[in-house]
C-alpha cells in the first residue's frame, strides 16, 4: 500500500474530511485523535516541531485508509518521533480503517525506510490493543530496530449496564447511604447546591467559571487550570468550542450559593463519555461537591444509554469509587541501527532509567534509616553515648 508523508500544515488541513471518516471506522477511536483535537493542539503547541504524518492510500491515486499522526520533536539534540498531541491527550494511536488492518504494516515499512528522518521513536499513551503496539513485532537481525514496550499507568472505566438505580444498588448499602449524606450535607449547612449543564455553544461566562474553580483547586498552583497559561488557553478554548459545535462536549458545573464550586468536563464521543477534566474549590472540599457532580454526570450517561464512562489515564482513588475495570496504557520506544539512534536511546532512556533506579534506592535507604529505631545507649564507661569518666 502506498504511503504519503505529510509535512505541511496546509496539506494536513485538506485531510479533515477523510481523517474523521476513517477515525469513525477505527477500533481505537478516541476524541483525542479527531482532527479538531489534534489540529488545535498543533496550532497551540506545534512551534519548533515538524509534522511527519503518514497517510496510507488505498492505491497510488486512491483515497487514504489510515493515518499515523506523528511529529518530529527535539530532545537533548536528538530527533524524537512522537504522536501529535502528546501531553494533554489520552488514547493516542494509528488511525486505521477497521477493514484495512494491513495499513499498519505499510506504516511500519515507511518508518523503516525513512529512519534517516528520526533518531528515536517514542510513542506514549497507547491503549491496550492499540495499532501502534504492532511496532514491536520486528525481527532480530542486525539491521532491525530494537526497543521496548512499557506499561505506564492504568485507565479505569465503568461499563454501563442496566440502570443507574441498579448500579447504585449493586455498589451496596454503604455507598448509597454515603451519597445521600453528601447531598444532604449542603442542606444541613444552609447551602444551595445547583447543577448546570452545558453542551452546545457555552459562552464566556462558563469558561470564566471553569477558570475560577481551577484557580481555587490544587490545579491552580500546578498550572493545570482550564484555561491556564497563555499557550494552554490557546488550545483549551478553541478545542472546547470545536467539540461543542460537533456535539461532543458536556460541561457539568456545580454552583454553591451562587458561586462556582466544581466542574466536570466530559467528551460525549461515539457511545462513550470520556471524563477529561475535573476540579473543585478546596475551600468546600469537605462537602464533596466533585462526588455529587460526578454522580449526576454518570446518572445522565446511564439515562442516555451510553455504553461506557472512561476515566482516562491515571489510577487516582476517586476513580476507583466509580470504575468497574481498568485498561493498561503503554509507551513504545524504538531505536534504529544508526549510531545517533543508539546514543539517543542510551542518553534518553537507559541513563534515565538507571538514574531513576538509583534515586529510588537512595530514597528507600533514607526512609529505612529514618524508620530504624535508635540503638539503646551503651552505659558502659567509654561506650557510645556516654563520656568517659575521669578520676577525681
Amino acid at each position: 500500500m502506498p504511503v504519503r508523508v505529510i509535512d505541511r500544515y496546509e496539506d494536513w488541513q485538506a485531510m479533515r474530511g477523510p481523517w474523521n471518516a476513517i477515525l469513525g471506522k477505527s477500533r481505537t477511536a478516541s476524541p483525542f485523535l479527531t482532527f479538531e483535537w489534534l489540529s488545535n493542539w498543533w496550532r497551540a503547541f506545534g512551534a519548533g516541531k515538524k509534522l511527519f504524518i503518514l497517510a496510507v492510500l488505498d492505491s497510488v491515486d486512491g483515497p487514504p485508509v489510515a493515518f499515523a499522526p506523528l511529529m518530529v520533536t527535539r530532545a537533548s539534540g536528538f530527533r524524537v518521533l512522537e504522536f501529535i498531541g502528546t501531553g494533554p491527550s489520552d488514547c493516542l494511536d494509528f488511525i486505521v480503517d477497521g477493514g484495512r488492518e494491513g495499513a499498519v504494516d505499510a506504516i511500519i515499512a515507511t518508518l523503516r525506510e525513512r529512519n534517516q528522518d528520526w533518531d528515536l521513536v517514542w510513542l506514549q499513551d497507547i491503549p491496550d490493543g492499540g495499532n501502534a503496539l504492532a511496532l514491536l513485532a520486528t525481527g532480530k537481525g542486525p539491521d532491525d530496530w530494537r526497543g521496548f514496550r512499557r506499561r505506564t499507568t492504568a485507565s479505569p472505566y465503568l461499563t454501563i449496564r442496566s440502570t443507574w438505580d441498579a448500579f447504585v444498588t449493586a455498589k451496596g448499602h454503604h455507598f448509597s447511604r454515603n451519597m445521600r449524606q453528601k447531598e444532604r450535607r449542603f442542606v444541613r449547612h444552609n447551602l444551595v447546591f445547583e447543577v448546570h449543564f452545558f453542551s452546545a455553544h457555552p459562552d464566556e461566562s462558563v469558561f470564566a467559571a471553569l477558570s475560577e474553580i481551577g484557580q481555587k483547586s490544587w490545579k491552580g498552583s500546578a498550572g493545570l487550570v482550564i484555561p491556564g497559561r497563555k499557550s494552554q488557553a490557546l488550545f483549551d478554548i478553541p478545542v472546547l468550542r470545536s467539540f461543542a459545535e460537533r456535539g461532543w462536549l458536556n460541561i457539568w458545573l456545580g454552583i454553591v450559593n451562587g458561586r462556582p464550586a466544581a466542574y466536570i468536563l466530559n467528551f460525549d464521543f461515539r457511545d462513550k463519555i470520556w471524563i477529561y477534566n475535573t476540579a473543585y474549590d478546596r475551600a468546600i472540599a469537605g462537602y464533596s461537591p466533585g462526588a455529587v457532580l460526578m454522580a449526576r454526570a454518570l446518572e445522565d450517561a446511564f439515562r442516555r444509554g451510553k455504553k461506557e464512562a472512561d476515566f482516562l489515564r491515571g489510577d487516582e482513588p476517586y476513580k476507583r469509587l466509580w470504575a468497574s475495570e481498568k485498561r493498561d496504557v503503554f509507551q513504545v520506544v524504538l531505536k534504529n541501527p544508526g549510531f545517533r539512534s543508539r546514543c539517543a536511546y542510551v542518553f534518553l532512556f537507559v541513563g534515565k532509567r538507571n538514574f531513576e533506579r538509583l534515586t529510588r534506592r537512595l530514597g528507600n535507604e533514607l526512609d529505612r534509616r529514618r524508620r530504624k529505631p535508635n540503638r539503646p545507649t551503651d552505659l558502659r564507661a567509654g561506650g557510645p553515648g556516654q563520656e568517659k569518666s575521669t578520676p577525681s
